[in-house]
């Protein structure tokens, strides 16, 4: 069995959600560090152990296909990571038709009370049995998980029981599980606690996502999973800018709160201010940039809009607060034939000073205003790799990597600053 507590040593737990598509399949962790990195990768299915040496130039390690989540239940699927050095890890699936990634929030991060974000599922193009889907591992032997459910529609099947939404799932897990549970309808506002540190993923097995209607009168769709990594409340803000997304036009953003909130979403144009109960959630359409305010903390996650016709494929993607910002980021770039880029957000009179793997970067801005606060965004080509990023004045800023190709999308968070 597992002998650490989950806080006294760098490691990270990698799972993949069930996935629809599953031809040319290949999971695994995408690994960014300063220098080499050695890494011990103990697998939950094998119960076995694999010495790896990391460099910037073979920083893609494939998983055995046991980290992947075949159905709902509990069963031993993923991987316990520890590297030597601090490193940047991410989750990443790619198949012949779909794809996605997340970022790997150190064991030592998480926490005991998440609420999922997840997102709609549209049943007027279901072709594909589009399901939410959500997956926990623990950290230490017998952990008790209690999940109160929460959906637009129910009830829900788990372990060939049927809830009502509004009802709880208990169970207790111990390090080498991996609960997955799914539902047909979105399950966003679920939350989920536990007596003890937990590793929480949500997303979609495949999910459709129409194309603005002003652009796509036909309204044609393809299908691409969903997968991130969920931040325990504890690691949450109030202030969020929502960042530029390149070669895509429009997105959805999902603000989704822990307590009563009152919510100010703030664009180039117009605000918005709403009030919510406890573990709801409000969407707003985004393009180049927002503000958004909470009076409490909040979960922010963004999905691009399929894109026509370059059949870009959406993907749900964390959008870490302005608290949580770094000075400079080690991140990695998956090699799989994606179209990526990365975009950042930072404070206007900031926007100079980038360097880039120690080169000068410029890039097209945005930029936002209200009172006292003034943030631009702007967005860039990246090719695969590990890569370093920092401003010359070690200023604070906000980094996402994402990418498409054909039938397919990817997205997380270059890197954040945890609360300790």
């Amino acid at each position: 069995m597992m002998t650490f507590s989950g806080t006294e040593i760098l490691c990270f737990k990698v799972f993949i959600l069930e996935q629809l598509w599953t031809d040319n399949r290949e999971s695994e962790v995408l690994v960014a560090g300063k220098s080499t990195v050695k890494m011990t990768v103990q697998d939950f299915t094998k119960h076995d152990n694999q010495s790896v040496v990391i460099t910037a130039n073979n920083y893609a390690y494939t998983l055995d296909d046991s980290v992947r989540i075949p159905s709902d239940g509990t069963a031993q699927h993923g991987a316990l990571i520890c590297p030597n050095d601090t490193a940047s890890m991410y989750g990443f699936y790619d198949a012949l038709y779909g794809g996605e990634g997340y970022l790997s929030i150190p064991a030592q991060y998480q926490s005991t009370k998440y609420v999922i974000p997840s997102y709609n599922l549209d049943k007027s193009f279901n072709n594909y049995k589009s399901r939410s889907i959500v997956a926990i591992s623990p950290l230490k032997t017998n952990t008790i998980v209690n999940i109160l459910l929460k959906s637009d529609k129910g009830p829900i099947t788990v372990n060939n029981a049927r809830y009502s939404p509004n009802s709880s799932i208990n169970l207790v897990l111990n390090p080498y599980d991996t609960f997955q549970f799914s539902h047909t309808h979105d399950l966003t506002g679920t939350m989920v606690t536990s007596s003890a540190p937990i590793f929480v993923i949500s997303g979609s097995n495949c999910i459709n996502t129409y194309t603005y209607e002003c652009c796509d009168p036909q309204r044609r769709s393809d299908c691409n999973p969903y997968m991130e990594m969920i931040l325990p409340t504890d690691q949450l803000d109030s202030f969020y800018v929502v960042p530029d997304i390149a070669n895509y036009q429009y997105s959805t953003v999902r603000v989704l709160c822990v307590n009563a909130t009152t919510i100010t979403f703030r664009n180039q144009t117009h605000a918005i201010t709403k009030s919510l109960i406890p573990r709801e959630h409000i969407d707003f359409q985004h393009r180049q940039i927002a503000y958004i305010q909470a009076s409490d903390n909040v979960i922010v996650t963004l999905y691009p809009h399929y894109q026509f016709p370059s059949y870009f494929d959406s993907f749900m993607m964390t959008i870490h607060g302005v608290n949580q910002y770094l000075a400079e980021y080690h991140f990695a770039v998956p090699s799989n034939s994606f179209a990526s880029s990365i975009s950042i957000v930072v404070q206007s009179n900031e926007i100079g000073g980038f360097m880039l793997d120690n080169h000068r970067i410029t890039m097209y801005m945005f930029n936002i205003s209200h009172g006292s606060d003034d943030f631009s965004t702007g967005s860039a080509s990246i090719k695969p790799g590990v890569h370093h990023i920092k401003h010359l004045n070690g200023v604070k800023f906000g980094l996402w990597v994402y990418g498409s190709k054909m039938h397919s999308g990817y997205g997380y968070p270059g890197g954040i600053q945890f609360r300790n």
